[in-house]
């Protein structure tokens, strides 16, 4: 089974994508998936039990995630408000050189 997240977040014209997500929004518990941008979570009341490769973390808030590209990930919030960031940033490996794009 694949995790991978097909959804853009952002565009060429605005490379960035920001979600702000409490008990109301359709995506509170995040299901597993992994994507090939950067995700940045700040948690902004309650906790957020966050799952990134099978290792659980709490965040509280105030605290903030990076999330990695490529990394299997899910959360499960308790209570919680949270940011979602995508800066529409990839890493790519080119000849033992990581190549930066925007």
């Amino acid at each position: 089974m694949s995790f991978k997240e097909v959804k853009l977040h952002g565009s060429e014209d605005f490379p960035f994508g920001l979600y702000l997500i409490d008990g109301n929004h359709p995506k509170y518990e995040m299901a597993f998936h992994w994507h090939t941008s950067v995700e940045m979570i700040r948690v902004m009341s309650g906790s957020l039990e966050i799952t990134l490769n099978n290792k659980k973390y709490e965040a509280k808030s105030g605290d903030v995630v990076f999330i990695n590209s490529e990394v299997v990930h899910g959360a499960t919030p308790t209570d919680c408000v949270y940011e979602s960031r995508f800066p529409f940033i990839i890493f790519k490996k080119r000849q033992q050189v990581l190549e930066f794009v925007y």
